[in-house]
């Protein structure tokens, strides 16, 4: 199976190795590290979940791996962050080199933000414009 971002409700940015990925919908954010953020991106590069696997394998027990990736998978998927596609691997899709040994992949979920993440000024603007000032009629 492979699958995409789901774009309209996420975001995701690789920053040195972590990938960090907001919902914009809830306003939770989320971390992945190590072999999670390079299952991530696998993903996102076209990779099916056999084939990551595959690649993760490297002389492990490669059906614990398949099992762990899918598991990770139906989180992020879970949480409206992928979704799955039929559309055939991307000819040029992005080569997938894991940063480091398997290890299971760990998604971080963070909530302490919500409020501030939902805040969308583009929904608060009046005809006097933004910031609405406290006191003023709407």
């Amino acid at each position: 199976m492979r699958y995409r971002l789901n774009d309209e409700e996420a975001v995701s940015e690789n920053l040195d190795g972590e990938v960090i990925v907001v919902n914009l919908q809830s306003g939770t954010y989320y971390s992945m590290l190590g072999s999670a953020a390079d299952i991530w991106g696998a993903l996102l590069g076209g990779w099916s979940t056999r084939e990551i696997a595959d690649r993760l394998a490297q002389g492990k027990p490669r059906d614990g791996i398949e099992a762990d990736i899918n598991e990770f998978v139906a989180t992020l998927t879970a949480e409206n962050l992928l979704l799955p596609t039929d559309s055939a691997p991307n000819v040029s899709r992005v080569e997938f080199l894991p940063s480091q040994t398997y290890a299971m992949p760990e998604l971080q979920i963070y909530t302490d933000m919500q409020e501030l993440l939902l805040v969308d000024p583009i929904h608060e603007v009046t005809e006097e414009g933004w910031p609405l000032q406290p006191g003023k009629e709407q």
